[in-house]
């Protein structure tokens, strides 16, 4: 894992930790939910996220509307912005929630299922 990969699971890890995601230990295996007390040995952590392409259609329609319309979810998972947002306003009202609800959501909004540093969760799994 380089050192750039490293820093982006930990930024990842820390977004999600209030979430309760779970996660896989590589050293000790099974599944375990991630809490303030194991989260300094966060290289072992492989958390199971959900792709975007697994966003169901109420889904996509509902960051449509917590974003106030600044983006789009195609059915493949493909995000794109609506808009330009132009003040910081806009941005706090509509972009902050929306990635808040991808964490919230164990999303993987940063394609850490592809870069391998995450696992495509079962579906169900935080149902």
């Amino acid at each position: 894992m380089t050192q750039e990969d490293k820093e982006l699971l930990l930024k990842d890890l820390c977004a999600r930790l209030p979430y309760g995601v779970k996660y896989q230990d590589r050293i000790e295996g099974g599944i375990h939910i991630l809490s303030l007390n194991v989260i300094h040995h966060y290289e072992r952590f492989i958390p199971y996220l959900r792709p975007m392409s697994s966003m169901t259609e109420e889904e996509r329609d509902e960051v449509e509307e917590i974003s106030h319309g600044w983006f789009y979810i195609n059915e493949d998972g493909e995000i794109y912005p609506m808009g330009r947002l132009t003040d910081c306003g806009e941005f706090e009202d509509a972009i902050l929630p929306t990635f808040e609800y991808f964490l919230k959501n164990h999303i993987d909004y940063r394609d850490l299922i592809d870069k391998g540093l995450a696992i495509e969760a079962p579906e169900g799994m935080y149902n």
